[in-house]
Protein backbone atom coordinates (compact mmCIF):
# COMPACT_ATOMS: atom_id res chain seq x y z
CA UNK A 1 0.00 0.00 0.00
CA UNK A 2 2.99 2.42 0.69
CA UNK A 3 4.59 1.89 -2.96
CA UNK A 4 8.24 0.61 -3.80
CA UNK A 5 11.31 2.59 -3.16
CA UNK A 6 14.31 2.73 -5.73
CA UNK A 7 17.58 3.78 -5.28
CA UNK A 8 19.09 6.27 -8.18
CA UNK A 9 20.36 3.55 -10.30
CA UNK A 10 17.13 2.75 -11.98
CA UNK A 11 16.90 6.55 -13.17
CA UNK A 12 20.07 6.66 -15.04
CA UNK A 13 19.56 3.00 -16.28
CA UNK A 14 19.53 3.18 -19.91
CA UNK A 15 16.76 0.34 -20.45
CA UNK A 16 14.32 3.25 -18.77
CA UNK A 17 12.28 3.23 -15.56
CA UNK A 18 9.20 5.04 -16.71
CA UNK A 19 5.98 3.31 -19.21
CA UNK A 20 6.12 4.59 -22.86
CA UNK A 21 4.39 8.11 -22.83
CA UNK A 22 5.37 8.98 -19.36
CA UNK A 23 8.76 10.03 -17.76
CA UNK A 24 10.80 10.92 -14.18
CA UNK A 25 10.24 14.58 -13.43
CA UNK A 26 13.40 16.92 -13.10
CA UNK A 27 14.32 19.55 -10.46
CA UNK A 28 12.85 22.00 -12.94
CA UNK A 29 9.39 20.24 -13.18
CA UNK A 30 9.24 19.67 -9.56
CA UNK A 31 9.92 23.54 -9.41
CA UNK A 32 6.83 23.95 -11.88
CA UNK A 33 4.33 21.89 -10.28
CA UNK A 34 5.08 23.62 -6.72
CA UNK A 35 4.93 26.36 -7.92
CA UNK A 36 1.91 26.30 -9.90
CA UNK A 37 0.87 25.13 -5.88
CA UNK A 38 0.96 28.21 -4.17
CA UNK A 39 5.08 27.59 -3.53
CA UNK A 40 6.49 25.05 -0.99
CA UNK A 41 4.77 27.02 1.61
CA UNK A 42 1.74 25.85 0.39
CA UNK A 43 1.84 23.29 -1.84
CA UNK A 44 2.88 20.27 0.46
CA UNK A 45 -0.71 20.00 1.86
CA UNK A 46 -1.96 20.27 -1.49
CA UNK A 47 -0.10 17.21 -2.68
CA UNK A 48 -0.41 14.87 0.85
CA UNK A 49 -2.87 12.39 0.97
CA UNK A 50 -6.31 13.01 3.02
CA UNK A 51 -5.76 9.27 4.78
CA UNK A 52 -2.34 8.51 4.36
CA UNK A 53 -0.63 9.80 7.04
CA UNK A 54 -2.11 9.17 10.85
CA UNK A 55 -2.19 5.23 11.12
CA UNK A 56 1.18 5.51 9.60
CA UNK A 57 2.61 7.52 11.80
CA UNK A 58 0.84 5.92 15.02
CA UNK A 59 1.89 2.44 14.36
CA UNK A 60 5.84 3.91 13.92
CA UNK A 61 5.16 5.79 16.89
CA UNK A 62 3.67 2.73 19.15
CA UNK A 63 6.85 0.57 17.96
CA UNK A 64 9.53 3.30 19.17
CA UNK A 65 7.74 3.62 22.48
CA UNK A 66 7.45 -0.47 23.03
CA UNK A 67 11.24 0.09 22.55
CA UNK A 68 11.78 2.90 25.27
CA UNK A 69 11.95 5.59 23.18
CA UNK A 70 10.18 8.93 23.98
CA UNK A 71 7.97 11.03 21.27
CA UNK A 72 6.32 14.02 21.29
CA UNK A 73 2.81 13.60 20.87
CA UNK A 74 1.17 12.74 17.51
CA UNK A 75 -0.49 15.39 15.47
CA UNK A 76 -2.30 14.67 11.91
CA UNK A 77 0.23 15.12 8.94
CA UNK A 78 -2.58 14.48 6.36
CA UNK A 79 -2.96 16.87 3.90
CA UNK A 80 -6.11 18.06 1.80
CA UNK A 81 -4.60 16.73 -1.28
CA UNK A 82 -6.42 19.42 -3.48
CA UNK A 83 -4.13 19.02 -6.06
CA UNK A 84 -5.16 15.24 -6.65
CA UNK A 85 -0.83 14.04 -5.92
CA UNK A 86 -2.12 11.85 -3.23
CA UNK A 87 1.33 11.78 -1.31
CA UNK A 88 1.03 8.61 1.40
CA UNK A 89 4.03 8.19 3.52
CA UNK A 90 6.59 5.70 2.03
CA UNK A 91 9.10 5.53 4.47
CA UNK A 92 13.11 5.08 2.84
CA UNK A 93 15.81 3.02 2.65
CA UNK A 94 18.95 3.86 3.89
CA UNK A 95 22.25 2.70 1.63
CA UNK A 96 22.65 -0.34 3.42
CA UNK A 97 18.74 -1.20 2.68
CA UNK A 98 17.76 -1.05 6.58
CA UNK A 99 13.98 0.62 6.33
CA UNK A 100 13.28 3.96 7.84
CA UNK A 101 9.80 4.85 8.08
CA UNK A 102 8.46 8.66 7.58
CA UNK A 103 6.91 10.02 10.40
CA UNK A 104 4.67 12.48 8.21
CA UNK A 105 6.93 13.28 5.58
CA UNK A 106 7.16 12.11 1.84
CA UNK A 107 9.97 12.15 -0.30
CA UNK A 108 10.61 11.67 -4.28
CA UNK A 109 13.34 11.13 -6.39
CA UNK A 110 13.96 13.70 -8.90
CA UNK A 111 16.15 12.92 -12.34
CA UNK A 112 18.20 15.40 -11.70
CA UNK A 113 21.66 14.80 -9.98
CA UNK A 114 24.54 16.54 -8.45
CA UNK A 115 26.92 17.14 -11.06
CA UNK A 116 27.10 13.25 -11.76
CA UNK A 117 28.46 12.57 -8.77
CA UNK A 118 27.32 10.09 -5.97
CA UNK A 119 24.86 12.35 -4.93
CA UNK A 120 21.15 13.07 -6.22
CA UNK A 121 18.12 15.39 -5.43
CA UNK A 122 14.86 14.78 -3.73
CA UNK A 123 12.33 16.53 -2.68
CA UNK A 124 10.61 16.17 0.66
CA UNK A 125 7.10 17.11 1.61
CA UNK A 126 7.96 17.37 5.27
CA UNK A 127 6.16 17.19 8.22
CA UNK A 128 6.07 21.22 8.90
CA UNK A 129 3.99 21.12 5.82
CA UNK A 130 7.21 22.58 3.76
CA UNK A 131 8.61 21.31 0.50
CA UNK A 132 12.17 21.27 0.52
CA UNK A 133 14.74 20.08 -2.67
CA UNK A 134 17.30 17.72 -0.67
CA UNK A 135 20.74 15.75 -1.21
CA UNK A 136 21.86 12.28 -0.77
CA UNK A 137 23.61 9.20 -1.75
CA UNK A 138 21.91 7.83 -4.90
CA UNK A 139 22.07 4.65 -2.63
CA UNK A 140 19.15 5.61 -0.74
CA UNK A 141 15.92 4.65 -1.65
CA UNK A 142 13.10 6.89 -2.84
CA UNK A 143 9.49 6.41 -4.24
CA UNK A 144 9.39 8.02 -8.20
CA UNK A 145 6.72 9.72 -9.64
CA UNK A 146 6.25 9.35 -13.10
CA UNK A 147 4.37 12.42 -15.43
CA UNK A 148 2.66 12.06 -18.78
CA UNK A 149 4.70 13.29 -21.77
Amino acid sequence: TMGKLYNFNVISDLRGFAPIGWHIPNDEEWGVLINYLGGKNFACNKMKSVNGEVNYVDSYREMMLQNGMSLPPAKDQNGNNSSGFSAIPSGWRDVYGDFMPSLGSNSFWSKSDLNNSNLAYYWNLGNDNIITKNEYSKGRGYPIRCVKD
